[in-house]
């Protein structure tokens, strides 16, 4: 059965699952955005080889902005989700700013906000019904943990990949801070509620 208010398909036990609201084509961004990055790297490898530094140095201020936009867009709203995605944002400035504490310290903030979102956790249902902004927020996170699989050589067992590791996790990263700038810009700018709806009878 469809919920006639929100779509949600009907699960066991009489919860509801968004997953017919989702548009999990997003998720295909990232890989496609890696797929031209090996292709480049085949095509013009010495000029792929100099990429890092000149796709490294504009990060701080992508994130930054997307950390400007989601303060904005809180105080406009009142959205916690815009609240935590600010914090999470400014956390992802300092690590691309690259001080001496960043490299620890980013886990450290993660693992706050985390806390914090859990602590919110009632409070977020309504925002993340806001189903175009999740789709892009969950296409987002997808692309940051691609990156991080990346940069954990996940895939060093593909032949020619140490020649261009480097590259690649710059390249997966700033596609995922691209990402996170277009979701800081979609979805609504109106007040929400922060409780999901009362289901009809």
């Amino acid at each position: 059965m469809t919920d006639q208010d929100t779509g949600d398909c009907e699960i066991g036990g009489g919860a509801s699952c968004p997953c017919g609201h989702i548009n999990w084509w997003l998720l295909l961004i990232c890989p496609a955005s890696m797929g031209i990055a090996v292709v480049a790297s085949r095509l013009n490898p010495e000029a792929f080889h100099y990429l890092k530094a000149p796709l490294e140095a504009p990060a701080p201020y992508m994130v930054a902005l997307v950390a400007l936009v989601y303060a904005t867009r809180s105080l406009v709203t009142r959205n916690p989700l815009y609240i935590l995605l600010a914090a999470l944002a400014a956390a992802f400035t300092f690590r691309e700013i690259h001080w001496g504490w960043t490299h620890k310290g980013i886990y450290v903030m993660l693992a706050c906000i985390g806390v914090w979102a859990g602590l919110w956790r009632g409070r977020l249902g309504g925002p993340l019904r806001d189903w175009r902004h999740t789709s892009w927020l969950i296409a987002t996170f997808a692309a940051y943990f691609l990156s991080q699989v990346i940069a954990r050589r996940a895939f060093r067992f593909i032949p020619g990949e140490h020649a261009i590791h480097a590259q690649l996790e710059e390249w997966a990263e700033t596609t995922a801070h691209l990402l996170f700038m277009a979701t800081c810009l979609v979805g609504s700018w109106r007040r929400v509620p922060t409780q999901p709806a009362r289901r009809r009878e």
